[in-house]
């Protein structure tokens, strides 16, 4: 179901994680499946916590000092590098205790999909053909948002070296001079850039790639009373006897992608739309007083951070929709007999729709992505009310 090519990507996303020599997976193109190293787990972990976490806390404090009482127009792309940097660090530090479960969710799905297309897809047509390359330009673009966001990174890095966001502003000015501490800087910096952008990246596109083929393939074809020529697997899955287990282990699949990725749901969503605010307000407000390299980082963090967002939203609320449809047209399906659909009406009653939330606090649906964008649109002029009043 999925191509060699999209394969190929996860490999290569492994691959270019593992040029620093302590990446936590190892890609195996014969059996498509992520492996693992612990000493490599323990190395990352020793890498984060007793060098970025206590790093980024003091750092912290310095950008709000400096908020407070330094220059304002040097404030934008210090607090664009900070909240970045932040952003990644907390998903990192966050998904380094999740590693077992990254494993198992792609694990789980590989075998699910391989297992679906051998009892129940036939020949695939166009159609088929056209959503899977949708899924490996999606998953090339992610690729390449690794491969630009280090490069971005440690050019920055080198360009900036002293800047609060990086371990150089501790080292006296002087010291940054010598290039044997210059090159063992930017060295290091660029060695965490690569671990964190990969595992931040592999994690999305695990996820994206879930969100997708379960939204566009999957779910659609548990869905009865459609035309005939809409299903791409045989009639056989949408019968008594084989679609409840079926979708009994779509659920444990979506449980371990909720295991992965349903924390950081939130405390993500929340730091993006702050970061995209204070862009939109700075923007607004420091025009005039701002360079040109800082007018362009914002608009670019500002854009980007809300397609970003509002595309996860979309794909996460249309998987809801799906989810909701496709248990209210078993309501309506005659499944052969009165016993079979009375079972069949405890079963569905049974079943929750398939769907991204968080608990039952939060559930991400269709009009979630319009909400979001309206809260920026109204935040932003609600600040800007704010301060001239």
């Amino acid at each position: 179901m999925i191509t060699e090519y999209y394969y190929n990507i996860v490999g290569g996303c492994i691959a270019f994680g593992s040029i620093i020599g302590s990446f936590p997976f190892r890609w195996s193109y014969k059996n498509r499946k992520i492996y693992a190293s612990t000493q490599n787990e323990w190395i990352n972990q020793f890498f984060i916590f007793m060098f970025y976490l206590p790093h980024y806390i003091l750092q912290t404090i310095k950008v709000i000092w400096f908020q407070i009482c330094g220059d304002f127009n040097s404030i934008p792309i210090l607090y664009i590098a900070w909240v970045f940097a932040t952003a990644i660090l907390i998903q990192a530090m966050v998904q380094i205790f999740k590693l077992t479960d990254i494993r198992r969710m792609f694990t789980l799905f590989n075998k699910y999909l391989i297992d679906f297309k051998v009892s129940f897809i036939r020949d695939h047509d166009r159609r088929t053909l056209l959503k899977m390359r949708i899924l490996d330009m999606l998953s090339t673009c992610c690729m390449g948002c690794i491969v630009i966001g280090v490069c971005f990174g440690t050019f920055h890095h080198a360009i900036f070296p002293s800047d609060p966001t990086y371990v150089g502003s501790l080292i006296a000015e002087q010291d940054l001079n010598i290039p044997l501490v210059y090159f063992t800087l930017v060295f290091g910096y660029f060695t965490g850039l690569v671990f964190m952008f990969t595992l931040v990246g592999l994690q999305v596109n695990v996820m994206m790639t879930y969100t997708y083929v379960m939204a566009i393939v999957l779910l659609p074809e548990f869905r009865t009373g459609r035309q005939q020529s809409k299903y791409e697997s045989v009639n056989t899955l949408r019968t008594f006897q084989k679609l409840p287990l079926q979708y009994r282990c779509l659920q444990l699949l979506h449980s371990a992608y909720l295991n992965v990725g349903a924390c950081l749901i939130v405390p993500l969503q929340a730091l993006g739309t702050n970061h995209i605010l204070f862009c939109n307000f700075t923007l607004i407000t420091k025009w005039e007083n701002m360079k040109d390299f800082n007018k362009f980082m914002l608009i670019t963090w500002s854009v980007v951070g809300m397609v970003f967002i509002a595309g996860l939203l979309d794909c996460a609320g249309k998987l809801c929709s799906i989810g909701e449809k496709t248990l209210v047209s078993w309501k309506f399906h005659d499944w052969g007999s009165p016993w079979r659909n009375k079972h069949m009406a405890k079963f569905r009653k049974s079943c929750k729709p398939i769907r991204v939330h968080y608990g039952n606090s939060y559930t991400i649906r269709k009009v979630t992505v319009l909400k979001f964008l309206r809260g920026i649109v109204r935040g932003t002029f609600r600040s800007l009310l704010t301060l001239k009043t």
